[in-house]
């Protein structure tokens, strides 16, 4: 049995260290591969600037990647639907060394803090 993995990360204002949040901001996350990017879903931004997705791996085991183990995640903060930051590419994470376990939530990954120009 496969455990879903967590990718977590946070968005702050360069500035002012604000958080990015509110109904106007999303964050989608992705899989980069060599054909299509792998969608693996979007959600809002809360009070802290965070986000957190819960996925199941077979998601980023696309056609053109099927046997893929290690994700090359991306991030994308819209505002209004506009793109407004689109974070580097984590390639190939290794969820056995690079990620966390536990029984609870599964393997979870932090992408980290970013900071956006307002």
């Amino acid at each position: 049995m496969e455990f879903l993995i967590n990718v977590h990360a946070q968005f702050l204002f360069k500035h002012s260290s604000d958080a990015v949040y509110g109904s106007d901001y999303t964050v989608r996350l992705f899989d980069k591969d060599p054909i299509s990017d792998d969608f693996l879903g979007e959600t809002t931004p809360d009070k802290e600037g965070k986000v957190h997705f819960k996925i199941n791996p077979s998601l980023y085991r696309s056609e053109d990647s099927p046997l893929e183990n290690k994700p090359d995640f991306y991030l994308i903060v819209l505002k209004n639907s506009n793109e407004i930051f689109r974070t580097p590419v984590a390639l190939n994470i290794d969820l056995k060394e690079d990620g966390n376990f536990n029984f609870t939530d599964g393997e979870w990954v932090d992408m980290g803090t970013y900071l956006i120009d307002n």
